[in-house]
């Protein structure tokens, strides 16, 4: 026997009414940046693909779907980067040279390009512009206190970049080893993702110490380049510079791929510049903390 359940079905219309709502803003917003930026990103077509594109199908987790020719053209990882700080959803690409469903994708999916008329463009953001933090309505705000913990801060701070550089080191020493087998790659590939993990570990422990909490939606790792990339006036002052937040933004989606990307045989020619940018990382990330603490001291005075 079924039970009416009245209130629950109204809510969960509600919910999927929103999200269509939802869907239909995202689109045609992600077609019109792919347009105007893509040529940034060395991608010139594409297709967006998957619940996004699809009535009804879309929620409040959904990532938004994007397929390219190949990986091996184009910088991948800058252009997820910035499409998903612009959208404020994550995004996944898949490569049709190697996706068993391309053909189903090149039916169903919703191709752009550059050449597309310009009157459909819509106003976006300059990707080569650093953003600033919308603080999403998914980011609830607490009151925060100053921080007064500052000598342990400053000690845990420094034990996380001890690891941090022996991670970057190890990272080199594969470099320095050879890639001239896909193991190699595969190696090298672990270790970014090991160097972005053991610096975004170092971003929770700021965040946590002044901020409480970090959140725990979908798009939590994004969120928190953001944060750390504002100071809290009277607070703290931000962590992050420009250069770091750029190469961390980057690094964020190779490891979304290296994470889902199963079967998908690395190239070196792909892998080669999140080489260079985890190296970079790592460098900047160094300069950043130096600066952090000499800030948090003299905001403490």
């Amino acid at each position: 026997m079924a039970f009416p359940t009245p209130l629950l079905d109204a809510r969960l219309a509600r919910e999927k009414e929103q999200n269509e709502t939802e869907r239909q803003r995202l689109l045609p917003l992600a077609l019109a940046w792919l347009r105007a930026h893509g040529p940034t990103y060395g991608i010139f077509h594409g297709y967006v693909f998957g619940s996004v594109t699809e009535p009804g199908r879309f929620t409040q987790s959904s990532d938004v779907d994007i397929a390219v020719d190949t990986w091996n053209t184009g910088d991948i990882c800058g252009l997820m980067g910035y499409l998903s700080l612009h959208l404020n959803r994550d995004v996944d690409v898949v490569p049709l040279d190697q996706c068993h469903f391309a053909d189903k994708i090149r039916h169903l999916g919703t191709p752009w390009s550059v050449n597309d008329s310009p009157d459909l463009l819509q106003t976006v953001a300059d990707v080569g512009k650093r953003p600033v933090c919308p603080l999403q309505n998914n980011t609830r705000i607490l009151k925060i206190e100053p921080y007064r913990g500052s000598a342990t801060l400053t000690e845990t701070i420094k034990g996380q970049w001890r690891l941090i550089e022996r991670v970057s080191n190890r990272l080199q020493a594969r470099v320095d080893e050879g890639m001239d087998t896909p193991a190699q790659l595969d190696s090298v590939a672990y270790q970014i993702h090991n160097l972005y993990c053991s610096i975004e570990d170092l971003l929770k422990l700021i965040a946590s110490a002044f901020e409480n909490r970090i959140g725990t939606s979908s798009g939590w790792h994004r969120v928190l380049l953001l944060r750390l990339s504002q100071p809290v006036e009277d607070i703290r002052p931000a962590f992050l510079s420009e250069e770091s937040f750029d190469a961390l933004n980057q690094l964020r989606s190779f490891c979304h791929m290296f994470r889902h990307a199963y079967g998908t045989e690395i190239k070196l020619s792909q892998l080669q510049p999140d080489i260079d940018t985890a190296l970079q990382a790592s460098r900047s990330i160094k300069q950043d903390i130096a600066q952090f603490l000499e800030s948090l001291t003299n905001l403490a005075e």
